[in-house]
């Protein structure tokens, strides 16, 4: 289960019905993601689950090489944690890309 706190606007989460979707906002217990024909949904976080980083993740990411972190990428287990690393450990304030 994922906390609220853990998320920010941009993270890739999987909801109760296996879609990958993108956070568009955050208010309370509740997350706003817009799903790919332009709806926007409103959805309790106990709906969503973490998206377990794979080998083949990591290779897709755009920019991706073994050193994108000074730290150990084994420590980290979800995708949404390494968005939040890569945000705020190279102090980019960019986005990982991992739209591919």
């Amino acid at each position: 289960m994922i906390k609220i706190t853990e998320l920010r606007i941009g993270n890739m989460v999987l909801d109760h019905l296996g879609r990958i979707l993108k956070v568009s906002g955050i208010k309370d217990d509740y997350v706003y993601c817009t799903i790919s024909n332009g709806c926007n949904l409103k959805y309790h976080i106990n709906t969503f689950k973490p998206i377990p980083i794979t080998k083949e993740m990591l290779l897709e990411i755009e920019g991706y090489n073994s050193d994108i972190f000074e730290l150990e990428i084994t420590d980290i287990e979800f995708l949404h944690d390494l968005q939040n690393c890569y945000y705020f450990h190279r102090n980019t304030k960019k986005e990982l890309n991992t739209n591919k």
